[in-house]
């Protein structure tokens, strides 16, 4: 998949050429210090408390619609919710501080899952500079704002345990491709896949892919 043409805002606003030292420094320089890589701190962040007392959900439909527009909202191109099937789960990425358990297990405690997907101008697996970063930052920070909502509502959301790769494909946002990327239908250059979010919020989706 070829990344898309245009540089974006950047290339627009400063007028950046491709071999101009600073848009090249931008894309392709790995971070001196990791701390200034905030994405980092997201995805380790300690996940807050569920409220005691949980919201009623008296439409799942209508709360899946309101998931993904608000994800959308947030900053992410696409919001895929699945039932989680143990195929997905990583149980070692799961940080929700309740013990090691199987697959199974996890699987009914958090019967559904979410992931974002961010379009970027840079493929984040192989671009060490902000550039690449940026995705992985945007996507988690939603992915990160909407478990927390959940749990604000309620019901217990964890930020990762899960591939997001088959969760992606399992909600119908696209497929895997043979060099290791996800193609998503209408989406130009890559898309970065954030960490799952599992959750017990009351939804209603449609049958996982097979």
């Amino acid at each position: 998949m070829a990344p898309m043409e245009s540089k974006g805002l950047l290339g627009r606003l400063f007028g950046f050429r491709d071999k101009d030292p600073l848009w090249d420094g931008f894309v392709n320089r790995p971070l001196s210090d990791p701390s200034n890589d905030l994405s980092a701190a997201i995805r380790t962040a300690p996940e807050g408390a569920v409220y005691p007392v949980k919201t009623e959900v008296p439409d799942p439909a209508r709360m899946t619609a309101n998931m993904k527009e608000l994800g959308v909202w947030l900053g992410v191109d696409m919001v895929g919710i699945t039932r989680l099937q143990p195929s997905q789960v990583r149980p070692e990425e799961l940080r929700d501080g309740q013990g090691s358990r199987s697959a199974e297990e996890i699987v009914e405690d958090y019967p559904l899952v979410i992931v974002c997907g961010v379009q970027t101008e840079h493929d984040p697996a192989s671009t060490e500079g902000m550039a690449g970063r940026s995705a992985v930052l945007d996507g988690n920070l939603v992915s990160f704002n909407l478990a927390a909502f959940i749990r604000e509502l309620g019901y217990r959301a964890s930020f990762g345990g899960a591939d997001p790769v088959k969760v992606a494909e399992a909600a119908g946002l696209g497929r895997p491709t043979t060099d290791g990327h996800f193609a998503a239908p209408g989406k130009k250059g890559w898309v970065y896949l954030s960490d799952p979010i599992l959750t017990e919020l009351p939804m209603e989706v449609e049958p996982p892919t097979r």
